[in-house]
């Protein structure tokens, strides 16, 4: 029952409080996604990124040593 109330009271979060998400969560969100059902079964062609601070930083960084 407490999945069904879970689902039914989901919205869509837009403001965070910048505090890095704990490698423990971020494990059980990675498997939680990764048992969750693809469209026409085409689990080889799912691709999960994780995006954190630092990555994007060095991306940022590279983008404007290039330019």
């Amino acid at each position: 029952m407490e999945l069904l109330n879970t689902l039914i009271s989901r919205h869509s979060v837009r403001t965070y409080n910048g505090e890095p998400l704990l490698s423990s969560d971020l494990e059980k969100i990675l498997k939680a996604a990764k048992a969750a059902p693809v469209g026409l079964g085409l689990y080889d062609q799912m691709h999960l990124t994780v995006v954190n601070p630092m990555h994007l930083k060095i991306l940022f960084l590279y983008a404007v040593i290039l330019c």
